[in-house]
């Protein structure tokens, strides 16, 4: 049996690292846990994620396909529906990774397992929601007769990287709210309007040269344009990796704070 031995002493990112990896049997756990208490209680089921995956989509296409039009060579929903995809599993994910520690106080005080297993679950489990909404997208494909080409392969990357650019967030929300509920509070007003900053619901091509190039520094964007790659176009500017490389150091410098804070974060629940 394997043990993990939570002291108030930080760790190495190493041995940290390893007791995560250890724990992954209580992650999956939560996951499953986070995916079933989404649906618990509900007539419909697991549809009630494919449904909502619908429904947003309607209504958003409906509004802004007829309140402005974007010179695009394919139907606008086509376009909305890949950004909106990597848009609601990074907002969905950084609200509940966010609060995962003050929500699950009771069990960090008492069960012993690193705690960012807590963010991680929902990372986990936010891609029960990112296939609802890709067999919305394929529906969608199916009903315009386009077909993707050969970069359709690299979609389990790009939902990778829709993942771990939420967790970046996340994690380190999760972690300074601890000491400081009042970020908890406060994140959901920035994180909205994050989504007039990343192309989900207009081509980067609209805004001016220096505008779009700043783009290339934000994350999500990178995944969006890597869905609509995936999906439609087939084309993918490689600067948006730059983006990924900056929540990649994010993720990583979350996981360290998380080393050192280990032993110390239920004193603070």
């Amino acid at each position: 049996m394997n043990k993990i031995f939570i002291t108030n002493k930080s760790k190495s990112i190493g041995s940290y690292l390893v007791d995560i990896f250890r724990s992954r049997g209580v992650i999956m756990a939560f996951a499953r846990r986070n995916v079933m208490g989404k649906v618990a209680q509900t007539r419909l089921g697991v549809f009630v994620i494919l449904i909502q995956a619908i429904i947003l989509t309607l209504i958003m296409g409906m509004i802004i396909s007829r309140a402005i039009k974007f010179d695009i060579d394919y139907p606008y929903l086509l376009f909305l529906l890949p950004g909106m995809c990597g848009w609601y599993a990074f907002s969905y994910l950084v609200s509940l990774s966010s609060m995962s520690l003050i929500q699950h106080q009771g069990i960090i005080t008492k069960v012993a397992f690193p705690r960012i297993s807590l963010p991680i679950s929902f990372g986990l489990s936010v891609f029960a929601d990112m296939i609802a909404w890709i067999l919305v997208i394929i529906v969608l494909l199916i009903f315009y007769g386009v077909s993707p080409d050969i970069s359709i392969v690299f979609l389990p990357l790009l939902m990778l990287m829709n993942v771990l650019t939420g967790l970046a967030i996340g994690t380190w929300i999760a972690i300074l709210s601890v000491k400081n509920r009042d970020l908890v509070m406060i994140s959901p007003l920035f994180i909205g309007l994050g989504v007039f900053f990343t192309p989900v619901f207009y081509p980067a091509s609209i805004l001016p040269v220096w505008v779009e190039k700043l783009l290339y520094f934000n994350p999500l964007a990178g995944v969006v344009e890597g869905y609509r790659c995936c999906f439609v176009t087939g084309v993918y500017d490689f600067n948006y990796l730059w983006g990924f490389l900056l929540s990649l150091i994010l993720l990583s410098g979350s996981i360290f704070v998380f080393s050192k804070k280990e032993g110390v974060i239920a004193d603070y629940l």
